[in-house]
This record gives structure tokens, C-alpha cells and sequence, in this order.
């Protein structure tokens, strides 16, 4: 037994439907049956919740304590972007760092060589890219550790 689609949400609402919406409902489950024993099963399932909670009383007042509580509840404050930015600055500084103390070995190595310029520019960007990867990999440790 299931519900048509187009009418699945108004069964679930059809206590509360206007008066225009439930003639629509009613028209429609003259001729569902899977419709009409879906609105049966609701019924039903309405009727033996309101027998098991029907002795359960809320206390007094919590209505008007809990829409107090909601407004003194401060908002969320927006994410702030300044942690992201400390790590940047963070990060790009052991980059600089990295590069200043490789700029000896990698000037000995590529300049008095006289490699190829093409080997130069495979073995900078294998540098650039172990600068990266591990970039990623600081920040996939640090993300995972929260």
C-alpha cells in the first residue's frame, strides 16, 4: 500500500487541509484505493498514539519557556576566516623558508651542471609539487584530528 505521489503530502495533512483542497483529496480517494487505505493506516496510527500519550501532561509554563530560551539564545556567529588566514601566512612562510634554505643546493646543482633546461624546470615543479603535498597532507592531519 502506498500513496500517489501528487497526493501522499495532503493525506499526511488532511485534517488541516481548506476546504477546497480537501474536496481535490476526496475526489481523488473516491477512486485510489491504495490512497484510501494509506489515509486508513494513518487514522489509525493517529488514534493509537493519542491512547499512548494521552496521560502524558507537559508541564506548565513550557511553552513559553522554551520561546524564551529561544529568544535570549544568542545566534550563531558567522565562521571567521582569520584561522584560515593565520594558516596561510603560517604555511607559506615554511614555503619561503623551504625555498631559501633549497636555493643553495638547488643553484649548486642546476647552474654549475648546466643541466638541460628542461630537466631545471621537471625538477622545480617535482619541488612545487612536494611543497604542495605535503601542504595537503599537514592539512588532511590537522582536519582528521578534529
Amino acid at each position: 500500500m502506498k500513496a500517489c505521489k501528487d497526493f501522499e503530502e495532503e493525506l499526511l495533512d488532511y485534517s488541516e487541509l481548506t476546504s477546497g483542497a480537501r474536496e481535490a483529496v476526496d475526489v481523488h480517494l473516491g477512486a485510489c484505493t491504495n490512497c484510501r487505505e494509506f489515509l486508513d493506516v494513518l487514522s489509525q496510527l493517529d488514534t493509537a498514539l493519542e491512547r499512548a500519550y494521552e496521560k502524558v501532561n507537559a508541564p506548565a509554563g513550557i511553552q513559553s519557556n522554551v520561546l524564551a530560551r529561544i529568544e535570549t539564545e544568542r545566534p550563531l556567529r558567522p565562521v571567521s576566516v582569520v584561522p584560515e588566514f593565520l594558516d596561510f601566512i603560517g604555511w607559506t612562510s615554511v614555503a619561503v623558508i623551504v625555498c631559501a634554505l633549497a636555493w643553495p643546493i638547488a643553484r649548486d646543482a642546476f647552474i654549475e651542471t648546466s643541466l638541460p633546461p628542461v630537466l631545471a624546470t621537471v625538477a622545480l615543479c617535482a619541488c612545487v609539487v612536494f611543497v604542495v603535498a605535503t601542504w595537503v597532507g599537514v592539512r588532511v592531519y590537522s582536519d582528521l584530528k578534529h
